[in-house]
């Protein structure tokens, strides 16, 4: 019927969607299917057309259930390979190629090569976190094998090109199709159903991402304890006298301080909150996450106040040499991590 049959694809050799439902290869066995999920439970929904038959998942977790479930499902009861139907495609679908590979697509692999990130996750709200988190928006390194390899890598599996833009896992089923812009550029990795990538610079990769938060969380930590520890010892000494800094001075250090601390509250606060359940920070508005966010906000005021104390203190001779490269270090570290946190749209309350 219409409603089983494919309404759209990124490529004609990749399983795309039906009316409400994704398409999916797995064993030789075409699937229909979709699933759900809110904070507790997930379900997931199951067809196999060509039989008639019909699975429904649902349980009390905010784990896939539903994933493992098919998949031994499938060993179980469909454990070789049978062609699918024509208008669904996998290894078994190169009627007219067979498992040579064709003649060399136009331009070269490298325009292939890159970084691409599942597109399941939103672009406007805080709901972006489910990417940096890594359980949604998960990202495929694309490359070039070394030595006289041909095809491509995608996380270390070879793929070979079997038609143009398309190519076909050596070692397993595993299908990819590339879609291009109106510029003939490759923008998208395409897996078939809703498993789409589009292409992402190497700056903006999640895992450079947590590495810069990590340093960061670190270096405003130390930050904070530096300036408690200086607070607690009563001020700062300068050869053999005591340095009394003026009004500014003082301006510049206290800002600092509650900058750093309001900064390692933040990403601790928030790295706490998606241990708990990331999903809830996007689909529940709870009290600790208000507060949260509002940290962001007033470490920018400490950090205008840093900068105006730092500029009118800065030949005050109870700063030393030292101290001020740090401040400016502290203030460099600072706009970093507001550039992060406006990427992931955690600057105000984007819900």
């Amino acid at each position: 019927t219409d409603f089983h049959r494919r309404q759209f694809t990124m490529h004609p050799r990749v399983p795309g969607l039906t009316y409400t439902f994704w398409e999916r290869v797995e064993n030789g066995v075409r699937l229909l299917w979709h699933s759900g999920h809110m904070p507790g439970h997930r379900t997931g929904f199951f067809l196999i057309p060509r039989d008639g038959i019909g699975l429904f998942i649902n349980g009390n977790s905010e784990f896939s259930l539903e994933e493992p479930f098919i998949t031994e499902f499938l060993d179980r009861f469909y454990p070789s390979v049978v062609s699918p139907p024509e208008e669904t495609v996998g290894r078994s679908g190169f009627h007219d190629s067979g498992d040579e590979v064709l003649g060399p697509l136009p331009g070269a692999l490298s325009q292939y090569t890159g970084r691409f990130r599942h597109s399941w996750y939103p672009r406007t709200s805080m709901g972006k976190a489910v990417a940096l988190t890594g359980i949604q928006g998960v990202e495929r390194v694309v490359r070039l094998p070394g030595g006289d390899g041909r095809g491509i890598l995608i996380d270390g599996n070879v793929y070979l090109p079997r038609a143009p833009d398309f190519f076909a896992e050596v070692s397993g089923d595993g299908i990819a199709g590339f879609w291009r812009s109106l510029k003939g550029e490759v923008v998208f990795l395409y897996e078939g159903g809703m498993n789409g990538y589009h292409r992402i610079r190497w700056y903006e990769s999640v895992n450079l991402h947590r590495v810069a938060i990590s340093l960061l969380a670190v270096i405003f930590g130390a930050s904070l304890f530096a300036g408690v520890r200086s607070w607690v010892r009563g001020g700062q000494t300068r050869k053999d006298e005591t340095v009394r800094p003026g009004l500014p001075a003082r301006l510049t250090r206290c800002s600092a301080v509650m900058m750093s601390g309001l900064l390692t509250l933040f990403i601790l606060g928030m790295a706490l909150m998606a241990v708990t359940g990331v999903y809830r920070i996007t689909q529940e508005v709870r009290w600790p996450l208000l507060g949260l966010l509002a940290l962001p906000m007033l470490a920018g005021v400490a950090l205008l106040g840093l900068l105006g104390g730092l500029a009118a203190s800065w030949r005050d001779p109870a700063l030393q040499s030292r101290e001020r490269v740090s401040y400016v270090g502290l203030i460099l570290c600072a706009s970093l991590t507001f550039a992060l946190m406006n990427y992931w749209m955690m600057l105000g309350y984007r819900f």
